[in-house]
């Protein structure tokens, strides 16, 4: 522990005139995800993480780790395999969880992060009605239509589930005789 005192110890030859300061740790509120607002990380084929996600997962283990380990370790290799261990169990464990609530989706929407509001945004438009006048069984299927307009098989009898109980309750002209 007395190397790492000595080597952290502010020498001010090499400072240039300039206290040595840690910049205000950013992204925390990657920390206070709700288990609802999680990132799909994809990976290549050699495990490493590629895509629009990669940099919030970068940051989220980078604010992990400036909570969770001491500035005075100013090398990985320094910090005590313990802490090491508990900060991969806690990555562990919200993947692990991340896994289970997949597991659980039945049937996959096209939204990605932006979720319907975004949508509605990107859509406006194709749509020709007001988004108050859009029911949830509209905005259920605009959000998983793939890009050729159709749904995958697994949405397909739901699908034509609202499409019957819609025809059942589509609204009747009633005349005044």
């Amino acid at each position: 522990m007395v190397d790492i005192e000595e080597q952290n110890e502010t020498k001010f030859s090499d400072l240039d005139g300039r206290p040595k300061r840690r910049k205000q740790t950013k992204e925390k509120h990657l920390l206070k995800r709700s288990t609802d607002d999680k990132l799909i990380v994809q990976y290549n084929q050699y495990e490493v993480p590629i895509g629009d996600e990669t940099n919030d997962l970068r940051s989220y283990i980078g604010v992990l780790v400036r909570d969770n380990i001491s500035i005075l370790y100013d090398d990985w290799r320094r910090v005590p395999l313990e802490i090491k261990d508990k900060l991969w169990d806690h990555l562990q464990d919200k993947s692990n969880k991340a896994k289970k609530m997949r597991e659980q989706i039945k049937y996959n929407h096209r939204l990605g992060s932006t979720g319907y509001s975004g949508m509605l945004h990107r859509k406006k438009d194709e749509i020709k009605v007001s988004e108050k006048d859009l029911d949830q069984s509209q905005l259920w299927l605009m959000a998983r239509k793939n890009n050729k307009g159709g749904y995958e098989p697994d949405v397909l009898p739901v699908v034509d589930k609202i499409d019957e109980l819609k025809s059942q309750v589509e609204p009747r002209v009633i005349s005044n005789s």
